[in-house]
């Protein structure tokens, strides 16, 4: 999935504009036009594709939207959806699901948790239980059945991204 815009170069415009644009083209233009008004096209789409999306450096793995198993995120718009349904999250969850997502099935313990989704050193006295039981809540069929964040007692959780029956990721 990108959202970088999309420009065709067409021979006749006129004619093909409505349906590339139905398509998912964000700019249809001719082919016959000079290389700098082709250029000067892409130049403006881009600008604004990276002034839109806030990005300094549109290279930015930090940044760039993703798709792991069943989820969807976009950083830098704080936008997440879950088998195709957007999901409000509040700051703390949000950062606990990206961390997720960049390390979908590998057991973290709290201490990485706390240091690596919230940059917390040290001891987390509260735990991650509370901010774990609110996201399970939010993105979850079956909350008390969790089957995105797994327990691994006694070590920590493991996010696996994908039901096992709609998925083959997992």
């Amino acid at each position: 999935m990108s959202f970088l815009p999309v420009i065709i170069l067409t021979d006749t415009p006129e004619q093909d504009a409505g349906n590339m644009i139905h398509l998912g083209a964000d700019m249809c233009i001719s082919g016959k036009d000079s290389y700098s008004v082709i250029a000067s096209h892409a130049d403006a789409q881009l600008r604004r594709y990276t002034e839109y999306n806030h990005y300094a450096d549109p290279a930015n793995a930090e940044a760039v939207p993703f798709r792991v198993g069943d989820f969807f995120i976009d950083p830098a718009r704080r936008i997440v959806e879950v088998c195709g349904r957007l999901v409000n999250l509040r700051p703390r969850e949000f950062s606990l699901l990206l961390y997720f997502m960049r390390n979908p099935h590998i057991v973290l313990t709290s201490e990485q948790i706390c240091e690596h989704a919230w940059g917390m050193e040290g001891s987390y006295n509260q735990g991650v239980a509370h901010p774990i039981r609110l996201l399970r809540k939010a993105i979850e069929p079956d909350p008390p059945k969790p089957i995105y964040i797994e327990t691994v007692h006694r070590v920590g959780y493991r996010f696996t991204a994908c039901k096992v029956e709609t998925c083959d990721m997992c």
